[in-house]
């Protein structure tokens, strides 16, 4: 079954001509890359994908003429599916500094360090099923933390 659609796709921005009978389809566990020339259409596709741009259909499409500059085609995505986008020039407030941003990378990173050292602190006084119980969790924590770790070099 596939997880996400494309079928024949026309896409306008404004009036001019974005994508043009753009067809496939992706099922669970495929991975693929999207390249192009600059201007070709392929953040339009993947905004489609994330649902951040909709097709502008004429009223009565499919069954109705289409006039020119209304979009044509379906996106269609598995329900349940889940899409994320990551803006190419992401946009921020006035003021916000560079490390700022950096460290948002690392945010759930921080969290589960914070959350490690409070951990620490609190087993210096703990004893017995306690303690053993707090060394379940440092554990798990710890196991969060490496697989966050990693994944943020890769």
């Amino acid at each position: 079954m596939h997880e996400l659609s494309f079928d024949g796709v026309k896409k306008y921005m404004n009036e001019a001509l974005v994508l043009k009978d753009v067809s496939f389809q992706l099922s669970e566990g495929e991975k693929v890359g999207i390249i192009g020339q600059n201007g070709s259409g392929k953040t339009t596709v993947l905004k489609l994908i994330a649902g951040i741009l909709k097709l502008k259909h004429c009223e009565g499409y499919p069954y109705a003429p289409v006039p020119p500059g209304y979009d044509e085609g379906w996106v269609k995505i598995t329900k349940g599916s889940t899409c994320s986008y990551l803006e190419q020039i992401p946009e921020y407030t006035e003021g916000v500094k560079v490390i700022n941003v950096l460290n948002m990378a690392f945010k759930e990173v921080y969290s589960i360090e914070k959350e490690m050292r409070e951990l620490e602190e609190k087993m210096k006084e703990l004893i017995d099923s306690d303690l053993e119980k707090s060394l379940k969790q440092y554990s798990y924590l710890m196991e969060l933390y490496e697989v966050n770790t990693t994944l943020q070099v890769m």
